[in-house]
């Protein structure tokens, strides 16, 4: 597997993808806000698409920018994920585009964290079987389905 010389990649044209690293970026975080600021120069709104997953724990913000030009094709991606703590309030995100800065912003809202508890450590008895621990003092036993018998 030779790589071809600048003249022979010339004449067969060419996928050339330029690595970017993840753009810089900048999180104002407080009671109030929970706003990110990053840089995306070099791609247009159309071409950034961002969404929450696990359950709206984690902000996903991607980019493709594809240019084609003289019989080749550059391309930049990138990703970035960020985790969400439960007091922003998700459903009210924000993203705005302007002079290259994407801006993804919340509200938060510190009156719906979670309450701070401890939880406790059981001791399994010698031959217990997690599947037999006892759960908020309700004995829980999983049985595994059978497999039903094939008919033909």
């Amino acid at each position: 597997m030779g790589m071809l010389s600048p003249a022979e990649d010339d004449k067969a044209g060419s996928l050339a993808t330029f690595k970017r690293s993840s753009p810089g970026y900048e999180v104002t975080d407080n009671s109030e806000l929970f706003s990110i600021s990053l840089d995306v120069a070099g791609f247009k709104p159309d071409e950034i698409d961002i969404g929450l997953k696990a359950g709206g724990q984690l902000l996903s913000i991607t980019g493709h920018h594809k240019e084609e030009g003289e019989g080749r094709t550059y391309e930049s991606r990138f990703q970035q994920n960020f985790s969400l703590d439960p007091s922003i309030v998700t459903d009210e995100l924000t993203a705005n585009f302007k002079d290259n800065k994407l801006i993804v912003s919340a509200p938060r809202n510190m009156k719906q964290l979670p309450e701070n508890r401890k939880i406790p450590v059981q001791m399994l008895e010698g031959g217990a079987k997690q599947d037999e621990v006892k759960h908020d003092k309700i004995e829980a036993k999983t049985e595994v389905p059978k497999e039903e018998e094939a008919t033909e």
